[in-house]
Formats: structure tokens, C-alpha cells, sequence
């Protein structure tokens, strides 16, 4: 009898949203398609997670990566933390899989979106010694239907200065081509 053994692999990418000059990291989101990604995937280790969270019923996947909090070095030679360089709206790129023999080409994505909180926890170890870490929590590109969706019509008919409150009323008022 044969026991298949896995070998997971991951890798999580961060693209910046906004070039800062402290950090030296041109943006692909200013126009520059060419912009290194940071990755963060060395950082994964022990006392690291990723969770990732999708559901039919919900218009976007969600994400929270745990990070040790320790030094990153950029290409210009400044040094912070992740909880100091990551920030809101910046882009991720989450790869994973559970062998990496069935993806030779390196794991598939699972999920891209953006960042939307960074934070840092601190607490004691066992043995007295302190622990901090960097928490990354975000949500996928559902993210942006979900931040432009319409209002509910009761709200949308007052903000029509309407005093009908049925959909089909409000369907005919906007009309079928908006």
C-alpha cells in the first residue's frame, strides 16, 4: 500500500496602489504595467496562516494573512515592516496548492483583490518572550461590485424626491436602458 504524501506550495505577491518616495516602488496601478511585485512569500513561515474565504451567497471572497513582524528589504535599500509598506487598496496576488508536483508551472491563483486593513498584534509567548505580527486582511475584485452597488429603492426613491415605493414603479421611472 502506498501512502501519497503532499507538498503544498504558496505564494502571495503584493502589488503597490500608490508610489511612495520613501519606498522607491513604482506603481502598476499609476500606469506603470512594468512594476515589480513585492513578494512576501519569504515571510510565510512559522507562526504564519492564510484563510481564504469564498461563498456562493456572498457577492466577495475575503482573505487574512498572518505574517511575523519582521524587516523587508526593497530595492531601495529602506528597510520596514509590512505593517509600515502595505497599505489599503494596494493589489494581492494569493497563490496555493496542495501538490506542487500537480502544478508544474508553480501553483494556480486563488484569489486576487486588494488589501484593506493592515495591523499589528502583540502578545507573550509561552516563555515570557513578546511576539508581534503583521495581519493583512482583505477582500477580492467582488469588492468593487460590492462598494458600487444601488441603493436600496426606498432610498433611491427618496433620493428621486418620489413618493412611490414599489420596484416595478421605480423600474418604469429610470427605465429599462439605464
Amino acid at each position: 500500500m502506498t501512502v501519497r504524501t503532499y507538498r503544498p506550495e504558496f505564494s502571495v505577491l503584493v502589488y503597490k496602489a500608490i508610489t511612495r518616495s520613501d519606498a522607491g516602488q513604482p506603481s502598476r496601478l499609476q500606469g506603470d504595467e512594468n512594476a515589480a511585485p513585492w513578494d512576501i512569500t519569504p515571510h510565510l513561515g512559522d507562526g504564519s496562516e492564510i484563510n481564504v474565504s469564498k461563498s456562493l451567497s456572498s457577492p466577495m471572497g475575503s482573505f487574512v494573512i498572518t505574517v511575523p513582524d519582521q524587516p523587508y528589504k526593497v530595492e531601495s535599500g529602506v528597510g520596514d515592516t509590512l505593517y509600515g509598506l502595505l497599505e489599503p487598496m494596494d493589489e494581492i496576488e494569493i497563490r496555493l496548492c496542495r501538490s506542487s508536483a500537480d502544478y508544474p508551472d508553480g501553483p494556480p491563483i486563488l484569489m486576487r483583490g486588494f488589501i484593506r486593513t493592515v495591523r499589528r498584534s502583540e502578545a507573550m509567548s509561552p516563555d515570557g518572550k513578546p511576539q508581534r505580527t503583521t495581519v493583512i486582511q482583505g477582500n477580492d475584485y467582488g469588492f468593487l461590485f460590492e462598494i458600487t452597488q444601488l441603493p436600496p429603492l426606498p432610498f433611491l426613491n427618496y433620493g428621486l424626491n418620489l413618493t412611490m415605493f414599489t420596484a416595478w414603479e421605480s423600474f418604469m421611472l429610470i427605465g429599462e436602458e439605464q
